[in-house]
């Protein structure tokens, strides 16, 4: 019998390249469940990989979430499906897990993005209670476990020990013939949506207002807040930056929409060095505190893992295993300073950490996956 996968994936599109790659060798053809905006950037990451494998999309526009969950499980019932997998599941938890106690016909995974709320058992509010009861239905019919993060796979393990979890990337290494370098301004890519949870801006803010004078007199400098500062707070951050412009050579670009795939990754290639201040110790969507890539999957190792680009990161952010060595690690202020001094002093030291990097990112092949993916997709 030939197999066939559906995928539920409504909001991290980003995470669905490398599953979709790996599925070119397992499957006969892939339907992908998803937004119409998503599907647009999904579309954009994949296009140049020239996948062999049929991609059905079936695409959410106007209708609500509850009405597309129904749609979906319309669709599995009518069709004749193997293997289904979560990519997201923010919305209607509840619901989306009912239906799922009926596909006992189905091997089903998914993908966890915060492994303590995804454990968590709240009754603070009528929403707390549905997603409780929706989290103990998930965690009776799914076995089969997939994380974004390496750390994040013993963590998974401690709190499910009966389940089988594994680490795919979000993204394999995107092709690229040589890195482009800025000749006549040094570019700082800070890349995610500038809000406080996610990182340290103000440490950003602070940090260049004390030095960026020192910092002017070894070469121009562009910063790029690159996601929605569509917030009162990132209406601040990109306000408080936009003061120090006032200096010459130094100029600051943020954006007031998300950002396009394309635009996006236009602005990563073209910039000289990624800056990705995360704050380790967060808190999920439901306030749920969770710790970046231990029990949290940061957007920053999907990146990293796809652009290659080494960063500037706060020491204790655990990254795969082959980028030791290539970024550089910092645990305050005086750190900052020394890092920069050292890349903007002496241009051979970035361009050493580029190769090291593109080095690591040269592991993250499918050829290296397909365990996990059989592992992701085995039989109970």
């Amino acid at each position: 019998m030939q197999k066939k996968l559906v995928i539920y994936e409504t909001t991290h599109f980003e995470n669905l390249s490398a599953l979709l790659v790996l599925s070119s060798t397992y499957f006969s053809e892939v339907t992908v469940f998803i937004t119409e905006h998503s599907c647009k950037q999904l579309q954009c990451i994949i296009k140049p990989l020239h996948l062999s494998l049929r991609i059905n999309w079936v695409v959410q526009g106007k209708e609500s979430n509850r009405a597309f969950i129904h749609q979906f499980f319309r669709h599995i019932f009518q069709s004749s499906y193997t293997h289904l997998h979560i990519g997201t599941l923010e919305h209607n938890k509840l619901l989306f897990a009912w239906h799922l106690r009926k596909l006992r016909h189905l091997q089903l995974s998914m993908t966890v993005h915060s492994i303590n709320d995804y454990k968590s058992v709240l009754f603070r509010n009528i929403r707390d209670v549905s997603e409780t009861m929706a989290k103990k239905i998930l965690h009776n019919s799914i076995q089969h476990y997939r994380v974004l993060a390496p750390a994040m796979v013993n963590t998974f393990k401690q709190a499910f020990p009966s389940k089988q979890v594994c680490f795919i990337p979000g993204n394999f290494n995107k092709p690229t013939d040589q890195f482009i370098f800025s000749k006549n301004v040094f570019t700082i890519i800070i890349p995610g949506t500038v809000e406080a949870k996610r990182r340290n801006y103000k440490m950003v803010v602070d940090f260049f207002k004390i030095h960026i004078k020192d910092l002017l007199t070894y070469t121009p400098l562009h910063i790029i807040l690159a996601g929605s500062a569509d917030s009162s707070f990132g209406k601040d951050i990109t306000e408080a930056l936009h003061k120090l412009t006032d200096h010459d050579f130094f100029r600051v670009s943020a954006f007031m929409h998300i950002l396009e795939q394309q635009e996006y990754e236009t602005l990563y290639q073209q910039a000289d060095i990624v800056w990705a201040p995360v704050i380790l110790h967060t808190n999920g969507m439901r306030g749920v505190e969770e710790i970046n890539a231990v029990t949290h999957s940061p957007g920053f190792i999907t990146d990293q893992i796809y652009f290659g680009k080494p960063a500037i990161i706060p020491k204790g952010l655990q990254l795969p295993p082959q980028f030791a060595g290539c970024n550089w690690e910092y645990e305050n202020e005086n750190d900052l300073l020394a890092i920069f001094t050292s890349i903007l002093s002496n241009k051979s030291t970035l361009m050493e950490a580029s190769r090291k990097i593109r080095i690591a990112c040269n592991y993250f092949r499918a050829e290296n996956f397909t365990g996990a993916l059989n592992n992701l997709l085995a039989e109970d």
